[in-house]
């Protein structure tokens, strides 16, 4: 079984459960639990400290959010993205990310642009994976705040 890193978050989920749901989202996305890797619900409840009820209401929300698949015979494994799925995710944001960047321009605040370009710097610096994901995440934020704006002065279209 992988070690898990369990980080602190900006804001705790309220139940159990929500809490195992996103440590174990994170973990994921991070890359701490690649795809293939096994996920043992009585080993992930003792890493936890709690009882194998939130465990498995966990691997079930992350099953529907296509994050692990589960097996009857198998158990529940992280999901590994075929390559014709990765594909298809950078075409669709090689296409919404430039439109969210022409969206945001008008709307742009000089103190957005000035966290911008220090979430650069910062991403620039580094060279661990686990920070400089984070931080693309904060940069595109900030790109995604501003288009929002503009979305909901013109239009009042929904937050996604």
């Amino acid at each position: 079984m992988v070690k898990l890193q369990l980080g602190s978050f900006k804001q705790a989920p309220r139940t159990t459960h929500a809490t195992v749901t996103e440590h174990l989202r994170q973990a994921i996305l991070l890359g701490q639990l690649p795809g293939g890797t096994r996920l043992v619900q009585s080993e992930l409840a003792e890493a936890f400290n709690v009882s194998v009820t939130p465990i498995r209401e966990a691997l079930r929300e992350l099953s529907t959010q296509g994050l692990i698949e589960l097996d009857a015979f198998k158990g529940a494994v992280v999901r590994m993205p075929t390559l014709g799925e990765l594909e298809e995710v950078y075409e669709l944001r090689s296409v919404l990310i430039p439109l969210v960047v022409k969206k945001s321009i008008a709307r742009i605040t000089p103190q957005a642009l000035q966290q911008a370009a220090a979430l650069l710097t910062q991403m620039e610096a580094t060279t661990e994976h686990e920070p400089w994901v984070d931080l693309n995440r904060q940069f595109h934020n900030q790109l995604d705040d501003a288009a929002q704006a503009t979305c909901e002065v013109q239009s009042g279209c929904p937050r996604h």
